[in-house]
């Protein structure tokens, strides 16, 4: 039987969340996560390979989450004020239960990264992720005869704004 981890995925995810959520991307080390976990530096190198790897991983964790509690909400055959509400409702929920992680969402798209940094598999991830949602959205606005620049706006952009400056307002750093 294998050693169990003493250090999970989650729990390194977790750390490096948070330590990203108050020193950002750049200002975030390996150094620094493994502190706010508790663990030694060896611990993360163990799982991911470089500091690119691992943010690359948070960000594929993030985004798929995000994903995954509205695939749900966008599958579901209701009057279209339903579904923009619930939508809302979906990615406040997600700010309020996790208000580190919907803030590096909120904040960052996958094109504020440069691909070339991230390891070939963080890229394929993010893609794979992209394009996932992508269909979502298409699949939504095929439904309901609409463009899918004018949904993405509705249900994508101005939720996300809502919910940006809702973190701002909450993060004494940011006044």
């Amino acid at each position: 039987m294998p050693a169990r981890t003493k250090y999970d995925r989650d729990a390194i995810l977790a750390a490096a969340a948070a330590e990203v959520a108050e020193a950002g991307f750049d200002g975030a080390s390996v150094a620094a996560i493994a502190r706010r976990l508790g663990a030694p530096s060896g611990s993360i190198y163990h799982r991911y390979r470089s500091k690119k790897h691992l943010l690359g991983a948070l960000w594929v964790d993030i985004f798929t989450g995000y994903r995954r509690a509205l695939a749900p909400i966008l599958d579901r055959d209701v009057p279209l004020d339903e579904l923009a509400q619930d939508v809302v409702a979906q990615i406040f929920r997600r700010v309020e239960e996790d208000p580190d992680r919907a803030g590096l969402l909120m904040r960052f798209r996958t094109e504020d990264f440069d691909e070339r940094e991230w390891p070939d598999e963080v890229v394929a991830q993010v893609r794979t992720c992209n394009a996932a949602m992508a269909a979502d959205m298409n699949g939504v606005a095929t439904r309901y005869g609409l463009d899918q620049r004018d949904l993405l706006f509705a249900l994508v952009d101005v939720p996300s704004a809502a919910a940006r400056r809702s973190l701002l307002l909450d993060d004494p750093a940011s006044t």
